[in-house]
């Protein structure tokens, strides 16, 4: 009796803790199942405004075959958006003319010349939400357009002699006889009738100021008239000459000794281990004499320079030759001192290299300078504006260089020099001459 007492005892608190662990179980499994997160439904959100493309809001001269175009977007990535395309003349409530577009553009034909029209698209999306863009304007263009009148009325006269070669302002009657029209000009301009190049393009008004020119030059310029329907009318070419300056100063060495400095009356020469003579070895054309600049060690320099009229607008040329690669040599102007104050424009040969100098203190890079070849300098300056153009073998390679003196009101004195601290194997130059007006 005892034993099966034991026994049923012990099989009772076994199904006790079987029954407890069960319940734990359950327990466990209905609490996890409790706080499984319950998914949301997704919302459904409207598409944004549309944005205008083409045409433009409130633009005109619009072309009557156009592709219509504007952008939006829908919050929910797997929407998919269909628009309604409202149009109507005159009516700034327009018309559905388009339903349900399934792209955002749409190419419309033939619409009216010189009509007003507002237009707007409505983007819809699957669930019928939709947003609607503010009503847009534009004007289409005029059917019938002529071109724009003939540029008359030069100014310069055409044929015009002794024009100063500063403050030239190129001036010119237009226009177009169209109300509607805008008109736009291109200037074509140069030296030689048969190559002439554009020199400014576009212009709203009809004048233009041109930058420093050439003494004693002919130049020839022509009008290019554009209205903005693409009709174009070319004036006629039309000529003036410069004023025919005064030469101040000739520096031809032809008539010096050789092997000498050159001539004191004209020159003067500083020379402190180097050498400046006359040569009859190279000349520009092959007919006369040079000055040679020797500077062979980096302990020598030497200059030559005059001292020139004062003029406020002129013009410097003159041959110049480098014989290597390696060679330094600087031409330089001076107002009344040659200080760094009074220092105007300045030219060199550098390693190969025609340079000037500008008002950051930059060497900017002019032209090549192939040795044993003659380079013909030009450089016309103006103390008023402060600036000046430089010439190479009749080509402008330079257009409004500053220089760094802060007072140069002219400019008196002219120098071509060695470095101390350069070599120059052997540069020459030749026929210097200094031009100004009367």
């Amino acid at each position: 009796m005892g034993f099966l007492y034991n026994t049923l005892f012990i099989k009772g608190n076994n199904m006790k803790i079987i029954y407890v662990i069960i319940s734990i179980l359950v327990v466990l499994i209905f609490f996890s199942q409790c706080h499984q997160p319950v998914p949301t439904e997704i919302k459904n959100l409207p598409p944004k405004i549309p944005v205008n493309i083409f045409p433009p809001d409130d633009t005109t001269d619009i072309q009557v075959s156009i592709t219509f175009a504007w952008q939006t977007e829908d919050a929910n990535v797997n929407d998919t958006l269909f628009y309604d395309f409202y149009l109507e003349i005159d009516n700034p409530n327009p018309k559905l003319k388009v339903p349900n577009l399934a792209v955002d553009s749409l190419f419309i034909n033939a619409l009216k010349y010189d009509t007003t029209y507002y237009w707007k698209v409505v983007a819809k999306d699957l669930a019928g939400d939709s947003s609607s863009s503010p009503v847009w304007k534009f004007k289409t263009r005029h059917e019938f357009n002529a071109p724009p009148y003939i540029p008359k009325n030069p100014d310069p006269e055409n044929n015009e002699t002794s024009i100063p070669i500063n403050n030239v302002i190129l001036q010119w009657t237009g226009g177009d006889p169209d109300g509607f029209s805008m008109v736009n000009y291109d200037v074509q301009f140069g030296e030689y009738l048969d190559s002439l190049k554009i020199i400014s393009v576009n212009i709203p008004d009809s004048s233009l100021q041109l930058s420093l020119l050439k003494y004693d030059k002919k130049y020839f310029w022509q009008i290019i008239s554009k209205d903005h329907y693409g009709s174009i009318t070319e004036g006629p070419v039309w000529s003036f000459e410069t004023l025919k300056p005064h030469k101040f100063f000739d520096g031809n060495f032809d008539s010096d000794n050789t092997n000498q400095n050159p001539s004191s009356i004209e020159w003067y020469v500083m020379e402190s281990g180097a050498d400046i003579f006359v040569s009859d070895e190279r000349s520009w054309n092959n007919q006369g004499k040079s000055a040679c600049f020797i500077d062979s060690t980096l302990e020598g320099s030497c200059f030559l320079f005059s001292r020139l009229e004062k003029k406020t607008v002129g013009m410097i040329e003159f041959y110049i030759m480098a014989t290597s690669q390696n060679d330094y040599f600087g031409i330089r102007l001076y107002s009344e001192s040659s200080d760094s104050i009074h220092l105007g424009p300045q030219i060199s040969i550098r390693e190969g290299k025609i340079q000037y100098f500008d008002k950051s203190r930059i060497w900017q890079t002019a032209s090549s300078a192939d040795v044993n070849s003659w380079y013909f300098i030009q450089l016309v300056f103006d103390c008023d504006k402060q600036y000046y153009n430089l010439f190479i073998n009749n080509k402008i390679v330079a257009e409004k260089v500053t220089w760094t003196g802060t007072s140069v009101p002219n400019i008196e004195l002219l120098y071509f020099l060695t470095f101390q601290n350069r070599i120059c194997n052997r540069t020459y130059i030749d026929e210097v001459k200094y031009f100004s007006a009367p």
